[in-house]
């Protein structure tokens, strides 16, 4: 009757209390039943009103460079960025997921986890986010952060969705959010290199070259006046750190 969230839920309820009390993975009958509402919801992604989440913040327009990381991170299922502040981490994380949009026809989630402030965010919140994008009723997200998680790995398993965690401040913060291993993606930000984390490809971020420097400043203020007065430019770039 159209609400695969709510019965998706039930399903991953059954699933846990048959584990938690008999120590036993669901019966025929009912893994038949999860395939027919996955199939149901997956036939039900191409017609007119279904929504596909995209969360994605606007591009950056004045992008330049970062072509080996643009590679690298089309390559993967589960990339993570890291670098100094202020390097381009996250523009060049949001600017990558915006392309990939063809190869994650199922949506792109976004959040941003303020990892390094005083109050980073709860991924008990951003689960509860992500479920209602995916279309899970508001009494049908479970309580607790365990339930909340297992819900979003059943739902990720069956979708092609790129994830995007910007700012994250650990391992633990990250972990119940990434999607289940498969068909969906990841991109992850960080200030430091979350080692804790398997599986994942990392990309250390450094500063841009002279040349993509120089672009870009062409790019803010006009190519026309970098080119008459190439010297300062070139200098105002380099006391810029090229970021």
């Amino acid at each position: 009757c159209g609400r695969q969230g709510e019965a998706l839920a039930a399903f991953q309820d059954a699933r846990q209390r048959l584990a938690e009390q008999l120590g036993i993975e669901p019966g025929l009958a009912l893994r038949r039943a999860h395939r027919l509402i996955v199939d149901v919801d997956r036939a039900s992604a191409g017609t007119p009103g279904k929504t596909v989440p995209n969360q994605l913040p606007p591009d950056v327009a004045e992008f330049v460079g970062r072509d080996d990381a643009l590679r690298l991170i089309g390559l993967g299922r589960a990339v993570a960025i890291t670098g100094m502040p202020g390097v381009g981490k996250s523009a060049l994380a949001v600017h990558a997921a915006h392309g990939l949009g063809a190869t994650y026809p199922d949506g792109r989630l976004y959040a941003d986890l303020d990892g390094m402030s005083g109050r980073p965010a709860d991924p008990h919140h951003v689960l509860g986010g992500f479920l209602r994008a995916l279309g899970v009723a508001d009494d049908a997200i479970p309580g607790s952060l365990g339930d909340r998680a297992g819900l979003w790995r059943t739902l990720s398993a069956e979708r092609r969705l790129l994830v995007v965690l910007d700012n994250a401040g650990g391992a633990e913060q990250v972990r119940r959010l990434m999607p289940t291993p498969g068909p969906s993606g990841v991109i992850i930000t960080s200030r430091r290199r979350l080692v804790e984390l398997p599986a994942v490809e990392w990309i250390v971020l450094g500063r841009l070259d002279a040349d993509a420097a120089v672009t870009l400043l062409e790019r803010l203020i006009g190519r026309a006046r970098v080119r008459r007065e190439y010297e300062s430019a070139v200098r105002l770039v380099a006391r810029c750190a090229y970021h």
